[in-house]
C-alpha cells in the first residue's frame, strides 16, 4: 500500500514537471535592461603603528583596526544572452555596469609626545562605479526563471589618508579592483518581451594595500560587498 502511494506521488510529480516543461516560456535570446538597488560594503582596515616628527613635535600614530562602510544606492544597465539547453534548463552570460553612491570617512586627533600639540588625521574611502561579467544557469517554470550566477567583478576604489599639523600631507590611491561574485535571482515575464527580476550578488575584491600619510608604511583593506537589486529587461 505504501509502495503504491509512493508510485502515485512520483507519477503525479512527473506529470507536474512535464506540464511545467510544456508551459515554460522561452527565455532564450539577447536582452538589455536596467536595474537599481542598494549595495552594502565592508572595508576592514588594518594599519601599523608609526611615528613622525613635524615642527619640533613627535607624534606616535597608533595602529588601527577599523571597518569602513561606504554603502549606498546603486543603478545601472545590463545586457546578456540566454541559451535554452532544454525547454526547462537555461545557460547564459550577462554583463553589467553599475553606478554607485557610497563613501565613508573618519577623523581622529593624534596627541604629540610632549602633550602640547595635536595633529588631525582624516581618512576617506570610496567604492564607486563597478561592473561584472557573469554566467547564469537556471530552471524555467512557466513564465518564471530561477537562476544562479557567478563570475568576475570590477570596482573603482579610492583612498585618501591625510594628516594635518602645520601643513597637510595626503597619501592617496585610486585603483580598479578585480574580484569575484556569486549570487542568484528570480526573473519573470510580465509581457511578451519584458521581464522583471529580483537579484542578490556577493562580491569579494580581496585585500588592497593602501599608503599612509607621513610614513612609507602601508595598511591593508579587505573589500567585500552585498548587492540587492531589482531590474527590468527587454528580450529581443
Amino acid at each position: 500500500m505504501k509502495r503504491s502511494a509512493l508510485v502515485g506521488v512520483a507519477a503525479l510529480s512527473l506529470l507536474d514537471i512535464a506540464a511545467g516543461t510544456a508551459e515554460a516560456q522561452n527565455f532564450g535570446g539577447a536582452y538589455v535592461g536596467a536595474h537599481a538597488g542598494y549595495r552594502w560594503v565592508d572595508m576592514d582596515m588594518a594599519t601599523p603603528a608609526y611615528s613622525f616628527s613635524a615642527l619640533g613635535s613627535t607624534f606616535n600614530v597608533p595602529a588601527r583596526d577599523e571597518t569602513f562602510k561606504p554603502s549606498g544606492m546603486i543603478f545601472g544597465l545590463h545586457t546578456g544572452y540566454n541559451l535554452m539547453i532544454t525547454p526547462v534548463f537555461l545557460l547564459g552570460v550577462e554583463s553589467d555596469i553599475t553606478g554607485a553612491l557610497g563613501s565613508d570617512d573618519r577623523s581622529t586627533r593624534i596627541l604629540a609626545t610632549d602633550g602640547g600639540s595635536t595633529a588631525l588625521r582624516y581618512t576617506d574611502v570610496r567604492l564607486g562605479a563597478q561592473g561584472t561579467v557573469r554566467v547564469r544557469a537556471g530552471v524555467v517554470t512557466g513564465p518564471t526563471l530561477i537562476y544562479l550566477t557567478g563570475g568576475v567583478a570590477f570596482a573603482d576604489f579610492k583612498w585618501n589618508d591625510t594628516i594635518t599639523f602645520g601643513t597637510t600631507v595626503t597619501a592617496s590611491k585610486s585603483e580598479i579592483l578585480t574580484g569575484w561574485t556569486i549570487g542568484g535571482g528570480v526573473e519573470a515575464f510580465v509581457t511578451l518581451n519584458a521581464t522583471v527580476r529580483l537579484e542578490y550578488l556577493y562580491e569579494d575584491f580581496g585585500s588592497v594595500s593602501v599608503p599612509l600619510a607621513r610614513t612609507t608604511k602601508e595598511g591593508e583593506v579587505d573589500v567585500t560587498a552585498h548587492k540587492l537589486r531589482v531590474g527590468v529587461s527587454y528580450k529581443f
